[in-house]
């Protein structure tokens, strides 16, 4: 239940027709700021690499350009034409290692010119999904996956707790190594583990001398095995193995892997107590650096560690600035690199050099930014820039208590109308929030008239330990009760008109949306994508069972069967009166028969189902995906929400009934 809102919106308004109203944002404006940077790297030379996705209305998908800044300010863009899936620069700064596609799917390897940007072959056969070059550029380590060999399902089989339903597992990631000027090949160990997995692939590190590289191994390909992932170094000269990590770790999908520094210390990621529904801290040679430091090192999956010289770079969540740290060996505070309002998302340094970040803020896209050594920030970039007569709506961020000590927070973009109706976003995880960066949807939303609200309940990312702690056994109650009382505050200082408030969310955010619902008639309407609303069902048939272990224990069914029976929405379908829409995807990984269910039972109440051949959560783009924007979009303006361009026969529902009741909770 990794966060999607943010991806099924993306991707849902790319399909649909620009408003005609020229300067309140249209989805014309939000289409080239949907993604944005992920990955920046500085070349021995100071160039600096940098790739950015963007919208393509024409093709109805999200592409990726790459692009180089010269130290003289010039930027080159590498041509599209060559499907550049990942690079690295070489030692030497002059040429690049290139992850291209081939016509056939597979991803091979490829040396690239710098400034020519002339291509050779380097490998051919199993596709690569992840790289790196050894310090003197000699060898390349690189993780394949095999083909997958074409089989039957079993007529029976035992099942495993992990596996993947239909006894079969797919094929395990390899680690090879590459000679880099013939590519030559040798896999680096023969064993039964995995290299990777679907949430735990990432590019291997190598020791400063290169005789080792650490990589990130579990027993099989199969999803939920991250849970048993290991940390451990592959000696190069004879495969030996060794684990990186004293005691039995646990790291939550797409962690930080281990690294390398340029002296050879290894920086790892993982929760402080090794147990499941805990905070992540960084561990420099199996030493807690950060365990004063009251901050995930996770973010739902966002943060990032980078050796900086003897220094550790590292993003962390700090309220709703994802924000970059500064560690010290010394055992020193850390140092905040860049400033509140704002929030990182991609950096990288030269060993000794300035730091690059790719930042936004809630008014400003991202673009790129040298982070001097007195701590100042220059923009490098100017690839977003905004048309001077389109609004720009202002953010803020409201606190209040959860009634039990905690401060609590969110973002709030404010419509300029007197009274403006207010939609509530409610993000996906639980362990996840939304971060400051600039968000084209907020404009979009508040300058055509409806405040856009962002709530961070307990739960979420941000906050420190206690608050991961704060859902154990608790995903529905306390949650809502923390989203209420922000709805509240709200209301209370920014004029809102309490008679029109629409809740969405996806995921995890669709579940406390069917909860919310289910427990209120507060709402005049509700959006719930991909929810959850059998919890037990959902443990029975997800991919990933680890996400209620961590908050309902480790045998959630045989140890906790009543509280997950009473916190599924399902359970309380006959208390619904407001008019829910629950959209699923037929090939959707989340398990498409909790939302069935729920509409089932809430067939004679209001609620009506949306099932579309796209799985959501993996934001893809196509045609299909017309009906979803035109779907969710519809069916808010039923209830007097946002225009739309063109609209789709709906339930037609009176929302009359459904207006500012709020039933006793």
């Amino acid at each position: 239940m990794i966060r999607t809102s943010s991806c099924i919106l993306a991707s849902v308004l790319l399909a649909t027709s620009p408003r005609s109203e020229a300067r309140p944002w249209s989805l014309t404006d939000i289409a080239p700021l949907l993604a944005g940077t992920d990955t920046i790297e500085v070349a021995s030379t100071g160039a600096v690499l940098f790739n950015d996705h963007y919208a393509d209305l024409k093709h109805d998908s999200i592409e990726q350009s790459w692009l180089i800044l010269e130290s003289n300010g010039a930027i080159r863009g590498i041509p599209r034409r060559l499907r550049v899936a990942k690079l690295h620069w070489a030692p030497d700064g002059r040429r690049l290692a290139a992850l291209l596609e081939e016509k056939d799917g597979t991803k091979q390897l490829f040396w690239m010119d710098s400034n020519t940007f002339t291509v050779t072959r380097l490998t051919h056969g199993a596709s690569i999904s992840n790289f790196s070059i050894s310090p003197n550029g000699t060898q390349i380590a690189a993780i394949e996956i095999p083909s997958a060999a074409s089989s039957t399902v079993p007529m029976s089989f035992w099942f495993s707790e992990n596996n993947d339903l239909l006894g079969g597992t797919p094929p395990s990631r390899q680690l090879w190594f590459i000679d880099a000027k013939t590519g030559a090949q040798r896999r680096a160990v023969v064993d039964s583990y995995s290299y990777g997995g679907p949430v735990s692939d990432h590019d291997p590190s190598w020791s400063p001398d290169g005789s080792e590289v650490a990589v990130v191994r579990q027993p099989t390909a199969l999803y939920a095995d991250f849970q048993e992932a290991q940390y451990v170094s592959v000696e190069v000269a004879d495969g030996s193995v060794r684990l990186l990590n004293e005691d039995k770790i646990f790291a939550l999908p797409e962690t930080a892997p281990p690294m390398f520094s340029h002296d050879g210390k290894l920086v790892t990621v993982h929760t402080w107590d090794n147990k499941f529904g805990s905070r992540e801290d960084i561990f420099v040679d199996n030493r807690n650096l950060s365990a004063g430091f009251d901050h995930d090192f996770w973010s739902c999956s966002q943060t990032r560690v980078a050796w900086a010289g003897d220094r550790l770079l590292a993003s962390t969540m700090d309220g709703a600035d994802l924000r970059l740290y500064r560690f010290s060996m010394d055992g020193s505070a850390p140092v905040a690199l860049t400033p509140n309002g704002g929030s990182v998302d991609a950096f990288s340094s030269a060993p000794n050099g300035p730091v690059y970040v790719a930042y936004s803020t809630p008014e400003q896209p991202d673009e790129i930014y040298r982070v001097d050594a007195d701590g100042s920030m220059q923009q490098l970039t100017h690839r977003h820039v905004l048309p001077k007569d389109l609004i720009i709506a202002r953010t803020t961020f409201p606190t209040w208590s959860d009634g039990q000590g905690h401060t609590l927070t969110g973002q709030i973009t404010h419509a300029v109308n007197s009274k403006p109706p207010l939609l509530i976003e409610l993000h996906g995880g639980p362990q996840c929030a939304d971060t400051s960066a600039f968000s084209p949807f907020a404009q979009y939303f508040a300058t055509n008239g409806y405040s856009y609200f962002r709530p961070s309940p307990r739960g979420s990312d941000g906050y420190g330990d206690w608050s991961y702690k704060a859902i154990v056994n608790d995903w529905g109650p306390g949650p809502m009760a923390d989203v209420m009382a922000g709805i509240e505050s709200v209301i209370a200082a920014q004029l809102i008109d309490p008679q029109r408030l629409f809740l969405y969310g996806a995921s995890y955010g669709g579940y406390l949306t069917s909860w919310i619902v289910t427990h209120t008639d507060r709402f005049r309407a509700a959006v719930a994508a991909i929810p959850v609303t059998d919890l037990a069902l959902d443990y029975t048939l997800t991919q990933s069972p680890n996400i209620q272990r961590r908050f309902f224990g480790l045998k959630p069914i045989a140890d906790n069967q009543d509280v997950l029976t009473d916190q599924s929405p399902v359970q309380h379908a006959r208390s619904l009166h407001t008019p829910l829409l629950l959209v699923a995807g037929l090939k959707d990984t989340l398990p498409g028969g909790s939302p069935r269910m729920a509409e089932s039972r809430l067939a004679t109440q209001r609620c009506r189902l949306r099932r579309f051949r796209a799985p959501h959560s993996r934001c893809p783009s196509s045609a299909n995906l017309q009906k979803l924007i035109r779907s969710q979009l519809s069916w808010l303006p039923l209830v007097t929400f946002l225009p739309h361009d063109e609209p789709v026969s709906a339930p037609r529902i009176d929302p009359r009934s459904t207006t500012g009741r709020h039933r006793k909770q």
